[in-house]
Order: structure tokens, then C-alpha cells, then sequence
């Protein structure tokens, strides 16, 4: 009778335990892939590059968006550069929060950078 009860019980955990998993995998599977960010400068119309191809992206303020592979947060590192004024190296991670991207573009981050004048 013991025997049969913990086969029993055991079987219930492992129905359980499967059903976690499965859930575990379709919330994975609907993570929103976009996010954006909206880089603002003081002063602004200074140049935001991409540090991994050093190519530029835009004029701030300037909104970034980003499909992601995983829907996870992903790490940004990026320049903002303007004559007469010290580079400035900015990071933050950009959270995809939304399932398009004209939804990420209407609800940005903020990232503000100062810029000190050059001496």
C-alpha cells in the first residue's frame, strides 16, 4: 500500500514538474523582442556611433530601436560626439519591452548625455 501511494505521489511531482517546464517554455517563447531608446544630448545635434562598427546612427536627439534574438536585455555601448565639445562613451541596456517596433519607437528610454566643452 506504501508503494502505491508513493508511485502515486511521484507521479503527481513529475505530471507537475512537466507542466512547469512547458509553461517555463511558452513564456519564453513570447518575450517582446523590441525595445528603444531615445539618446538626448546637452547640447543637442551631437553624433551617436556605434562603437562595434564605428558607424554613425543618427543626430540626437535620436531614437534607437532594436529587434532582439531572445527578448532579453541587451547590453549598448555607444559614442556621442560634437565639435568643440569632449566625447563622451555611453552604455545601457536597452529591454525589449514591446511586441513591434513602432510601439518601442512611441515609448522610448531615456538616456540623457551631458557634453563638456573642449579644452
Amino acid at each position: 500500500m506504501k508503494i502505491e501511494k508513493a508511485v502515486a505521489m511521484f507521479s503527481v511531482c513529475m505530471a507537475f514538474v512537466g507542466v512547469m517546464f512547458f509553461l517555463t517554455g511558452c513564456a519564453a517563447d513570447k518575450n517582446p523582442p523590441f525595445g528603444a531608446a531615445e539618446i538626448v544630448s546637452n547640447p543637442p545635434g551631437a553624433d551617436v556611433v556605434n562603437l562595434e562598427d564605428n558607424s554613425t546612427l543618427g543626430t540626437t536627439p535620436f531614437k534607437h530601436v532594436r529587434e532582439t534574438e531572445t527578448g532579453e536585455q541587451e547590453y549598448i555601448l555607444v559614442k556621442v560626439s560634437k565639435p568643440g565639445y569632449e566625447d563622451r562613451l555611453i552604455s545601457f541596456f536597452l529591454n525589449p519591452q514591446y511586441e513591434d517596433e513602432e510601439t518601442a519607437l512611441e515609448n522610448p528610454q531615456q538616456v540623457e548625455v551631458g557634453l563638456e566643452q573642449a579644452k
